[in-house]
C-alpha cells in the first residue's frame, strides 16, 4: 500500500540481457524453459527483478494507477509464468511498436504492456522490405535508448489518458488485488 496518494503511473523497462532470444552462447533460456537455469546468478537476479516488477504493477493497478512495461517483442520475459498472469488481467493492452517506425534505421520490435488505452492507437508494425542496419552485437545496447519519436508517442498517449481521465477499471483493480494476494501466498521465500 501507499503512505500517500499513489502515482498516476509506473513505467518499467526490465533489462533484457538474459531475456533476449539473441543470447545463444550459451543458451540460457528456451521456449520450453523461459525461466532458465535458476542456479545461474544472472538468471536468478533477472527473474527476481521481473517478479518485483510484477509485484509493483499489481500494487499500482490495485491502487488505481496505470502501468507501462516494455521489453523486446521476442523476449522470454513475456513467457515467465508471473508475467503471463499479468498479461491476462482485464483492461491491460499489449501494444507493439517497432523502432524503425519511429525514425531509427533498426527494426527492433518492442512490446508495451499497459493499462493506458490511448497507447493502443500508437502501435506500429514494420513493413519495410529492408533495413539500413541490423541489430546485433554492440548495437543491441545502443538501441536501448528510446528514439525521440517513440518517446513523444508514449508521452502523447499519457497526456491524452490524463486529459480524458482514463483510470484502470474496477475489474482491473479487483483482479490485480486478487492476483497479488495469491502470488504472495504461493511464492518461495
Amino acid at each position: 500500500s501507499f503512505e500517500r496518494a499513489p502515482p498516476y503511473a509506473g513505467h518499467f523497462a526490465v533489462e533484457c540481457t538474459t531475456f533476449s532470444i539473441a543470447h545463444t552462447t550459451p543458451v540460457i533460456r528456451t521456449l520450453e524453459n523461459p525461466v532458465g537455469d535458476q542456479s545461474n546468478s544472472d538468471i536468478h537476479h533477472a527473474n527476481r527483478l521481473a517478479s518485483k516488477v510484477v509485484d509493483r504493477c499489481l500494487l499500482l493497478l490495485e491502487a488505481g494507477s496505470h502501468i507501462l512495461v516494455e521489453n523486446p517483442w521476442l523476449s522470454y520475459l513475456w513467457l515467465l509464468p508471473e508475467m503471463l498472469v499479468l498479461l491476462g488481467i482485464p483492461g491491460l493492452h499489449l501494444v507493439r511498436i517497432d523502432q524503425c517506425t519511429c525514425g531509427t534505421p533498426l527494426k527492433k520490435p518492442q512490446l508495451w504492456l499497459t493499462s493506458n488505452p490511448r497507447l493502443c492507437k500508437q502501435g506500429q508494425k514494420c513493413f519495410h522490405p529492408k533495413h539500413e542496419d541490423t541489430l546485433e552485437g554492440a548495437k543491441t545496447g545502443q538501441s536501448s535508448i528510446y528514439p525521440e519519436e517513440l518517446a513523444e508517442k508514449i508521452t502523447d498517449a499519457w497526456i491524452e489518458c490524463a486529459r480524458d481521465r482514463c483510470k484502470p477499471s474496477k475489474e482491473t483493480k479487483e483482479v490485480a488485488s486478487q492476483l497479488r494476494r495469491h502470488l504472495e501466498k504461493t511464492r518461495d521465500p
